[in-house]
C-alpha cells in the first residue's frame, strides 16, 4: 500500500514543498531533510507490516495466535506416535523405562514401561515417539535398532504400526480453523458444529460429518489425522469425550475411523541419463502423497491419468513405458467412509 513511500520519494516531496531556500543536494536543507525522510521510509514500511497482521490471510504465527484467543480457538501442538515393541533375549534381561529403539532411519522412540524378558524370550511394551510430528507414523517391522545395546537382548521390532503422531498445527490450519468458526453457520448441533468440535481436538486434521447416519438422532463424525491418515484409538476417544462434553442433549454420537485404501503404483520409464531411477521414484512418491494428501475428503476417486501424468513433471522422465494402480489402469473409487493412503511406489527406469 505504501510502496512509493520511499526515501528518495520522502525527500523529493518535503523539499517540492520548500520554497526561498537552496534546496539543491548538498545544501543545509537538503541535509536536513534526509534523515527525517529516511525515518519517514522506515514508519511507512511499519505500516505495511502493521496491515498485514489484521487480516487473517497475510497474519503469522503468534499474531495469527492471539486472534484465535479472540474466540477460544488455540493452536493445536503437535501429537507424539505411540505403540509396542517386542524386545527378544535372555530370560529375566531387564528392560528398563526410557530405553530407546530406533528406525533404520534414526527415529527414536522411549520405552514408557519397563519389564523383565520372560522364559518365553520375549517382551512387548509400550513406547513413544521422542518427538512429536507425523514422520514417526512408520510401519511394522520398522522398528528394529537399540543405538545403546543391551547385553542378553537379541533382536527388537514393532510388529504392529506406530499411529498418533501430528505435526504442530501450521498458520494456513489454524487459519482455516479461525475462518470456520467465523464464516461457517455453526449452531444448534449442525454439521459444521460437529466439525468444529472435532477440529478442536489435538491430532485431527480434518473431519468428515455423517447426519441421521444410524436414523433420526444420530451423527457419525469421522476424523483424520494432520498427515491425511485414520487416527489411533486415543485420538478417537478424545474426540468423543470432548463432543460429549458440547453436544445438544438426546443425539447419539458415534466417533469412527475411516478405512484406509492403500493406494500401491507400479511404473516403468524411460529416463535420461541425468537422473536416476531411484530419484524419479523419490520425486514421484512426493508428489503423489501431495495429491493423495490433499485428496482426502475432497475427491472420491484416485485420478488414474492424473497419477500417470505427474511423471512428466518431474525432470528427466522421457516417456512412462507402462503405469498401474493397485494393478489396473482405471480410477480407483473410494467409499464414502474411506480414505486414500498412499502405499508402496515401484518405479523401474531405463536410460535413453
Amino acid at each position: 500500500m505504501y510502496e512509493d513511500k520511499t526515501y528518495e520519494n520522502i525527500r523529493d516531496e518535503i523539499l517540492s514543498k520548500i520554497t526561498l531556500v537552496d534546496t539543491r543536494e548538498g545544501s543545509f536543507t537538503s541535509d536536513a531533510v534526509s534523515p527525517i525522510s529516511m525515518e519517514m521510509e522506515k514508519a511507512y514500511n511499519q505500516f505495511d507490516r502493521m496491515l498485514g497482521i489484521m487480516f487473517l490471510d497475510t497474519s503469522a504465527g503468534s499474531y495469527i495466535d492471539e486472534r484465535g484467543k479472540e474466540y477460544g480457538i488455540i493452536r493445536k501442538e503437535g501429537t507424539y506416535a505411540k505403540g509396542e515393541v517386542t524386545f527378544t533375549g535372555e530370560k529375566d534381561t531387564e528392560i528398563p523405562a526410557g530405553t530407546l529403539c530406533s528406525t533404520v532411519g534414526g527415529l527414536l522412540f522411549e520405552v514408557l514401561e519397563g519389564g523383565v524378558i520372560p522364559e518365553a524370550g520375549s517382551i512387548t511394551l509400550p513406547v513413544q515417539a521422542q518427538e512429536p510430528g507425523d514422520k514417526y507414523n512408520v510401519l511394522a517391522g520398522s522398528v528394529r535398532i537399540l543405538p545403546a545395546a543391551i547385553f542378553g537382548v537379541t533382536s527388537v521390532t514393532n510388529a504392529e504400526k506406530m499411529l498418533g503422531g501430528a505435526e504442530q498445527e501450521t498458520d494456513a490450519e489454524l487459519v482455516e480453523r479461525i475462518l470456520m468458526k467465523l464464516q461457517a453457520p455453526a449452531t444448534s448441533g449442525n454439521v459444521y458444529h460437529y466439525k468444529m468440535w472435532a477440529m478442536n481436538v489435538e491430532g485431527v486434521g480434518n473431519v468428515k460429518v455423517f447426519p441421521l447416519d444410524n436414523g433420526p438422532g444420530t451423527v457419525t463424525v469421522m476424523p483424520i489425522t494432520s498427515s491425511g491418515r485414520a487416527p489411533d484409538e486415543e485420538i478417537l476417544q478424545r474426540v468423543a469425550a470432548y463432543i460429549e462434553e458440547q453436544r445438544p442433549i438426546g443425539v447419539t454420537v458415534t466417533v469412527m475411523a475411516p478405512a484406509e485404501k492403500m493406494i500401491n503404483v507400479a511404473a516403468s520409464v524411460q529416463i535420461t541419463t541425468a537422473v536416476t531411477a531411484e530419484a524419479v521414484q523419490a520425486a514421484y512418491a512426493k508428489l503423489m502423497e501431495e495429491y493423495i494428501k490433499s485428496s482426502v475428503f475432497e475427491r472420491n476417486t484416485v485420478d488414474y491419468f492424473k497419477c500417470l501424468s505427474m511423471f512428466y513433471d518431474i525432470d528427466g522422465v522421457v516417456t512412462v513405458t507402462s503405469f498401474s494402480i493397485n494393478g489396473g489402469s482405471e480410477n480407483i473409487s473410494i467409499g464414502e467412509k474411506e480414505i486414500q493412503v498412499m502405499g508402496t511406489i515401484d518405479v523401474e527406469g531405463a536410460s535413453t
